[in-house]
């Protein structure tokens, strides 16, 4: 088995030619012809993600801007106090490594989920932005997406139901991120 780490629209084309037989990405994602099998395995809170002593747990000039940062165009749109924050463009990496590093050693807004990094955080190395108390924290659904043509093989049962299981235990109810310990 292989496990292919690529944005979304590489592995669409990589199951659409039959390269793969699944993929797993955020809700959000659009897709061309053949229509998929999309399968929820759960949610994880989403946010700005920021290192410890960043301007913006502070007071800050409402003007400020900073760069933001994310593994993916695909989906998720920006939330608007993140968007009233930017700094030119957002930029993409697809690293999770990188994108925890630069967001640790900068000024940079990583929009991404708190389940990427629970040490980082536990640690407060990196800090999960406070949500308005007008709106509550965002979420985003996890999909898995296949062929409807394909029957998945006893091997991609046994990851999804894995998948499933693993997801709900890191994205638990109003943003807060569990312990992995």
């Amino acid at each position: 088995h292989e496990v292919m780490v690529r944005d979304s629209d590489a592995l669409w084309e990589l199951l659409v030619a039959g390269e793969i037989e699944f993929f797993v990405t955020n809700e959000g994602f659009t897709y061309e012809s053949p229509p998929p099998r999309t399968e929820l395995l759960g949610h994880f809170p989403v946010g700005g993600i920021v290192r410890g002593g960043h301007p913006l747990l502070g007071s800050v000039a409402d003007d400020a801007r900073f760069p933001v940062i994310r593994s993916s165009w695909t989906g998720l749109a920006l939330p608007q106090s993140i968007r009233s924050r930017m700094a030119g463009g957002a930029n993409v990496i697809e690293d999770f490594a990188a994108l925890a590093r630069i967001a640790a050693i900068s000024d940079a807004i990583w929009f991404s989920s708190p389940c990427a990094v629970p040490h980082e955080l536990e640690t407060g190395s990196l800090v999960l932005l406070p949500e308005d108390d007008a709106r509550p924290q965002s979420e985003v659904g996890i999909l898995l997406y296949s062929l409807e043509r394909r029957s998945p093989s006893p091997w991609a049962l046994a990851v999804k139901t894995a998948l499933r299981q693993h997801i709900r235990r890191l994205g638990s109810p109003h943003g807060t991120v569990p312990s992995l310990t």
